[in-house]
């Protein structure tokens, strides 16, 4: 038997657009309720099938066993997603039936996103569904998919992808079967702990341990280390379940000779939880591991691996629809290679390498392919140094982010080194971003925490249709830049885009098809140093002119503490028209426990600004979220307002929605996160050592009998040395507890109590040691009163 191909590194996918193919349905297009439904799809129109007559029928160009459809079904009128059936025809004969679900899809709000429709902003409406078609179809085969009779709901298609399986694997010789050790590849029974038994098994004896062909259940993590595990490959051999997922040994002990490969693994991920270890594969796999012929979908991250550790090699990986990143190479991770792996759908960015701490270094990412991811960057740099991105192939960006993205952020060690940006080929990448209330280019460098003195090369890249600026430098200064060799063919608004001090060299770059110039340089301080061979963007602007689009002068609105059934509010933002035209607002709403005001349209004369708001009526305790939409005839409409507040109990926590700041705070990990009612979001400090302190005001001298502090329930035990500080005024706070070890448990739900007997209004924390890292991270600082 000829070896099988890694589903990967086998030819490309024959990917069929259902807008091209034959079909009676509905052709779906961007306008109006549907844009961000097109904007999220691969082949930017679909076709919807609404009834039991209508269908869309492929022709094969290419031999194909395989299908995959990406499809988009509505969400249950309360959420959690609903199913439907697709027939599956082969040149006009039922051989198939695929079941669809919008389980996995459809999130609400802001970040970090809900499942809750009254939360308003929908998105992440795709997912894919597979099967073997049972035989090698041949060139000319018509695959027809229509809903089976009885089906309620439309479906949306986007494309379905067909390829050629390469079959099972056969087993390795002298392997251990998984079978041997209980394994059911039925998935009827629990497979976890007989799957850990064949794994320990071969760690101890040197041989591979081989899953065949099946369906296994899985509903924890498996420990792997010093073991080669093997599948038939990933259309034959999967591992399901909630909680499922592959894991290493954790730095400071990394695992070391892991060989992961033939595997798809499918979880049970509905939502996104930051604190929950809910990823395909983790840990920190050195010492010359390889992951390779993998499929990942439904969980948190595809791959998330924490440092420090070296020595690791990931290719031919397929990676989709997961709620956060694809792959993230975090914190002292370094000689490892990512390339010829596919990602799609992931909920933030599609390839990240994130120096937290510890600076990420000598790490190649090659030939690999990324679209659509549905928040941030197809690759992100963040810090660390001596990073080569080389030959990808990024497509279709949605949010707040571009194709390539370099950055000194998210509190990550400075860049340094080299950073080598080579051969990529990025098409329709860049965004809007709300923070920043303007797009992002598509190569986008950005100086946040600190200037940016790296050398950075950028050469022999291709920039195609970017949605606005091919190139943007952003932040404080930035110098080491040096672009060379870059086609930029079509750009929303210029070639260069310099929102910085410092400088670059340009030399052979050539542009057509700006949007409005060439340069666009606002600061007088920034030197653009020309070598030959530059051509069509010679033109500069210090200012770009308004497109028409709306400027709002904050992105959420947050209320203080309200008792249920009470009111707050209003809270206002202001809204500018800054012309040319008039803009005619169509329609105002809120949702959750929310209410929008005004609520009639009105029309905003060129130049002029017009208040919109809301007021907050909270039906119950606990953080309130929603949204306020605007709908206008302006470019980029609708305009989404993040709405959020806290229904309070006098009765309960006091420190609920009160106002809280603290030391320091790592980025996307603030102080409010402690107060905000949600056990899954936390405050961290910068991680640059101790003290550090949170402190609460109650706005009032409440009469204390305890403080409550959690960590997220998900993660692992840790002691945090803390110290309490109360008084009457944040300048006369004096000492009630002294410092002492608060341990964290899992089996006592990551909770500490302790017990004080004091009247204060303001109460801080004074954190001194963590056994988990060098800084201080919370998800809950509760404070009770006497009743």
């Amino acid at each position: 038997m000829t070896e099988r191909k890694p589903l990967s590194a086998a030819a490309e996918p024959a990917v069929h657009r259902a807008a091209d193919a034959r079909t009676n349905g509905t052709l779906v297009h961007a306008d109006g309720a549907r844009s961000r439904l097109v904007a999220e799809s691969i082949a930017r129109t679909g076709v919807e099938l609404s009834g039991h007559g209508e269908y869309v029928e492929f022709l094969l160009t290419e031999p194909a066993d395989a299908l995959t459809v990406r499809y988009s079904l509505p969400d249950a009128a309360g959420g959690g997603g609903r199913t439907s059936v697709l027939v599956v025809e082969l040149d006009r004969a039922e051989r198939h039936r695929l079941t669809l679900t919008s389980r996995y899809s459809w999130y609400y709000g802001a970040y970090p996103f809900t499942n809750d429709p009254t939360a308003g902003r929908a998105h992440h409406f795709y997912d894919d569904a597979h099967l073997l078609l049972g035989r090698t179809c041949a060139p000319g085969t018509r695959v027809r998919l229509r809903p089976a009779a009885g089906a309620d709901v439309p479906v949306v298609i986007d494309v379905a992808c067909f390829e050629e399986s390469g079959g099972p694997a056969p087993p390795p010789e002298n392997a251990l079967s998984a079978l041997d050790f209980g394994a059911d590849p039925t998935g009827v029974l629990d497979s976890t702990s007989s799957l850990q038994s064949a794994v320990d098994a071969g760690s101890a004896a040197g041989r591979v341990v081989w899953l065949p062909p099946g369906d296994y259940t899985v509903t924890g993590h498996l420990i792997l280390d010093r073991v080669a595990v093997r599948g038939a490959g990933p259309w034959y051999t999967a591992l399901r379940g909630a909680g499922v997922g592959l894991c290493t040994p954790r730095a400071p002990h990394p695992g070391s000779k892991v060989h992961i490969s033939g595997i798809a693994i499918f979880g049970d991920v509905t939502g996104r939880d930051d604190s929950a270890q809910l990823n395909g594969i983790g840990g920190a796999p050195g010492g010359g591991s390889v992951l390779e012929d993998l499929w990942i979908a439904h969980t948190k991250c595809g791959i998330w691996l924490d440092g420090p550790f070296e020595g690791l090699t990931i290719r031919d990986v397929r990676i989709m629809n997961t709620t956060a990143d694809g792959i993230n190479l975090h914190r002292g991770v370094s000689q490892v290679t990512v390339t010829g792996c596919r990602l799609h759908n992931t909920g933030d960015d599609g390839i990240a390498l994130w120096s937290d701490e510890l600076p990420n270094h000598d790490v190649t990412i090659d030939s690999n392919t990324v679209l659509l991811p549905l928040l941030g960057n197809h690759i992100a740099v963040y810090g660390g140094h001596d990073q080569r991105i080389t030959r990808n192939v990024l497509t279709d960006s949605v949010t707040e982010g571009g194709g390539i993205h370099v950055a000194n952020r998210y509190g990550a060690t400075h860049l340094a080194g080299q950073i080598l940006i080579e051969g990529n080929r990025l098409t329709r990448t860049g965004s809007g971003h709300p923070k920043y209330r303007a797009g992002v280019g598509a190569l986008w460098l950005l100086a946040d925490d600190a200037p940016m003195t790296a050398e950075i090369t950028v050469r022999s890249n291709v920039l195609q249709d970017s949605a606005y600026a091919a190139v943007q430098l952003s932040g404080s200064r930035i110098d080491g830049v040096h672009l060379d060799g870059m086609a930029i063919d079509g750009a929303g608004t210029c070639a260069l885009q310099l929102q910085s001090s410092g400088s670059a060299h340009c030399a052979r770059v050539s542009a057509s098809r700006l949007g409005i110039t060439g340069v666009h340089r606002p600061a007088a301080e920034f030197e653009l140093r020309l070598g030959p061979g530059n051509e069509g963007w010679t033109d500069e602007r210090r200012d770009l002119p308004s497109d028409g689009s709306l400027r709002v002068s904050a992105t959420r609105l947050d209320f203080p503490a309200t008792n249920p059934q009470a009111t707050a509010g209003p809270r206002s933002i202001q809204i500018e028209n800054p012309g040319p035209l008039p803009v005619h607002v169509h329609e105002i709403e809120a949702t959750g426990d929310f209410t929008a005001q005004p609520t009639e349209p009105r029309v905003i004369p060129p130049g002029a600004t017009a208040s919109f708001g809301a007021v907050f009526s909270p039906s119950t305790t606990g953080r309130r979220i929603g949204v306020l939409t605007v709908h206008t005839d302006a470019p980029r409409s609708p305009l989404h307002i993040d709405l959020a507040g806290v229904g309070f109990d006098p009765a309960g926590d006091r420190a609920l929605g009160r106002p809280v700041q603290a030391s320091t705070a790592m980025g996307g990990f603030p102080p409010e996160a402690t107060v905000d009612g949600t056990p899954t979001t936390w405050w961290q400090s910068d991680g640059l050592g101790f003290p550090q302190w949170l402190q609460v005001d109650l706005e009032e001298p409440v009469p204390l009998t305890r403080i409550v502090l959690r960590t997220p329930e998900t993660w692992d035990p840790r002691t945090e040395t803390v110290a309490v500080e109360a008084g009457r005024t944040q300048f006369g706070l004096r000492p009630v507890l002294p410092p002492a070890p608060c341990h964290f448990t899992p089996d006592l739900m990551n909770e500490v109590v302790l017990r004080t007997d004091c009247t204060a209004r303001f109460i801080r924390l004074v954190i001194t040691h963590n056994t988990a890292w060098n800084g201080a991270a919370l998800s809950a600082f509760e404070v009770h009163g006497k009743h």
